[in-house]
């Protein structure tokens, strides 16, 4: 099928769509945006199209920048065994603008964007669905380019892009890999990676905070089926036009922030990585991946770097059984230390750790009776308490019952 998709422009590139708006009463999209008609023997599709040279930036990134990313790295972040070691010039970028939210009731995908590198262009096709009556013919010709490639590229797309598009497959009894796909969601990366600090995880909120896109021109993704449902009414695209540039704009973030997101699981001491709350939230990935020199190090970096109160505390919670692990033991009870006396956390963690340390190693049965009962009195107001109040009243005990057999003892 790709040998039929020739290249070509479609001259919206960076700039607000409106400048394609030509005049007239009413304009199908093929007569608005340059592209080429395919035929699969189910009617007629047509596939507005533009290329992107490999230097060409979404912001701070070129888009060749992706070639060069380490797979291992976004399987890891992506957890996706199947990604690692594949050959990424083959991965299929994805994006779908809809009639609605919900499959089971009827939605429908009325323009499918795909991106793919083809030899020393990146190539962006819009499957447009010009009639309702065409969606067989146009799901057919997205499964034919789907075949092509060995991994696909989305963001929320396994919520959400995968399985409306499987179902519409599935209403229309027409056969496809999505499936069978090694899948790398996005969403879930970025959340990862970026949620600490930027709370929100949009794609236009990250293109925006994380790779410096600003757009023109765009539409927002909630007046979206509106604007499809009135061009069914009068049949005049060029109201359209900013959909398939908000669509085109996604597809290229996507790709950019693919890059960002593996290049900085990969390479976060190089200077990509600038706030310790990316480092907090490294740190909890490489722990998820079983990574555990790299959370260390991660932790170790955010606690270098200015953080609030709450989120130090969380730094030194999830760094100090690491320290323990790695025979850091004087690294650990200094943070213990750092957290009861800044007094930075109502958690009961660090006085229980100090607690076993004084009970366990220094013998100083004083001080861990002290803060057995400092962690009681806290504990009502703890919500992530992490032993029940049983537990330190038994700790109490013992403690107390040392502490008197080591006086008489003296």
């Amino acid at each position: 099928m790709r040998a039929r998709l020739l290249p070509a422009e479609l001259g919206l590139r960076g700039s607000s769509p409106e400048v394609a708006v030509i005049a007239g009463s009413t304009a199908p999209a093929h007569s608005l945006l340059p592209g080429v008609w395919v035929e699969n023997g189910l009617g007629p599709v047509f596939v507005a199209r533009t290329s992107y040279a490999l230097g060409h930036r979404q912001g701070i990134h070129a888009l060749e920048e992706f070639l060069s990313v380490d797979s291992r790295s976004l399987a890891a972040l992506c957890r996706e065994p199947a990604l690692e070691g594949l050959d990424l010039s083959s991965a299929l970028f994805l994006d779908t603008e809809t009639t609605g939210l919900d499959p089971r009731s009827g939605a429908l995908a009325f323009l499918v964007g795909v991106g793919y590198f083809d030899g020393d262009r990146f190539q962006v096709s819009q499957f447009f669905l010009e009639d309702v009556d065409a969606e067989r013919a146009m799901l057919c010709a997205v499964a034919d380019l789907l075949r092509e490639f060995q991994l696909l590229v989305t963001f929320n797309g396994k919520s959400f892009d995968a399985p409306l598009l499987a179902t519409r497959l599935a209403l229309h009894a027409q056969a496809h890999c999505l499936h069978e796909m090694p899948h790398a969601d996005l969403l879930h990366p970025a959340r990862r990676l970026w949620k600490e600090r930027l709370q929100s995880c949009r794609l236009t909120n990250l293109e925006r905070q994380i790779l410096g896109v600003g757009r023109t021109g765009d539409v927002p993704g909630s007046v979206i089926p509106e604007l499809y449902a009135r061009y069914l009414v009068d049949g005049d695209a060029r109201r359209l036009l900013p959909v398939f540039y908000h669509n085109a704009q996604d597809l290229l973030t996507l790709l950019a922030l693919s890059a960002r997101a593996a290049s900085t699981y990969s390479r976060p001491f190089d200077g990509t990585v600038q706030h310790g709350l990316d480092f907090l939230s490294l740190g909890k990935a490489y722990e998820a991946a079983g990574e555990m020199e790299m959370a260390l190090r991660a932790y170790d970096r955010a606690l270098s770097m200015p953080l609030h109160p709450a989120a130090r505390a969380e730094v030194c919670k999830r760094v100090t059984p690491l320290y323990k692990r790695t025979a850091q033991l004087a690294h650990a009870v200094a943070l213990w230390e750092e957290m009861v006396s800044a007094r930075s956390t109502r958690s009961t963690y660090p006085y229980e750790e100090l607690a076993k340390h004084h009970e366990h190693v220094t013998r100083q049965y004083g001080r861990a009776e002290a803060l057995v009962l400092e962690a009681l009195r806290l504990l009502p107001g703890d919500t992530c308490t992490r032993t029940t109040r049983r537990d330190l009243e038994k700790r109490l005990r013992r403690i107390q019952t040392k502490q008197v057999a080591g006086s008489s003892e003296g």
